[in-house]
């Protein structure tokens, strides 16, 4: 779920943090979309990963919210870390979080896997030094940023590469722009239309592909 709250993608009320499976597996997540997908409801981690396996790559966003009664934020991790294990996607998962603690539990849970420091908008206005604070604290192997941090921040990526951190960038829909930040060497792009980034690619990009997805440390 993007949103905190159920709203604007289903036909229900409410923040998901306050509700139980069952009934966020009672909404329609399908008909604001389209009518074409009336009645399809919100997926699973463990649904999505069955569905798709490893033709893709996964890019999931944690977020840390309200604290459910007896169970806490590391039962939470440990689930989702459970989830990529069992499946073996290790090496096609990359985690983001704007929470320190977060970052190191999925660190610590699943140290081969990529987890990226998430560097929202408001960062912008803030030196870059800030943001490798941030980044060394929480043991993060690089940024996932928002596009403006690379425009106003100019040696971003190449003080990343300096520190052998990777660089995500989101959320990229313009061509023009994602020929930029592919010559700037960023290690992925975040898109709302991923088939229009790819089909004016000039560098390889992660993504979904069609092919298995080799890990080069094999």
């Amino acid at each position: 779920m993007h949103d905190d709250y159920v709203d604007r993608t289903t036909d229900g009320h409410g923040a998901v943090t306050r509700m139980s499976l069952l009934e966020v597996k009672r909404l329609d997540a399908g008909s604001w979309f389209s009518k074409q997908y009336n009645g399809v409801r919100v997926p699973t981690l463990d649904e999505i990963f069955g569905n798709l396996g490893n033709r893709s790559r996964y890019m999931i966003d944690i977020r840390k919210r309200e604290t459910i009664e007896g169970f806490s934020n590391r039962d939470m991790v440990r689930r989702v870390a459970d989830s990529v294990i069992h499946h073996g996607l290790q090496p096609k998962v990359s985690f983001s979080s704007d929470d320190e603690a977060t970052i190191r539990l999925l660190k610590e849970m699943l140290p081969s896997t990529t987890v990226l420091a998430k560097i929202n908008v408001l960062y912008t206005l803030a030196s870059l030094s800030t943001m490798w604070q941030f980044v060394d604290r929480s043991g993060a192997d690089g940024v996932s940023a928002h596009f403006l941090m690379a425009l106003l921040h100019n040696t971003m990526i190449e003080t990343s590469k300096q520190r052998g951190k990777k660089v995500f960038i989101f959320t990229v829909d313009s061509m023009y722009v994602s020929k930029w930040l592919e010559c700037l060497g960023v290690d992925g792009i975040v898109s709302n239309s991923p088939e229009k980034i790819v089909s004016v690619s000039k560098c390889p990009i992660t993504g979904a592909y069609d092919q298995p997805f080799e890990d080069p440390r094999d």
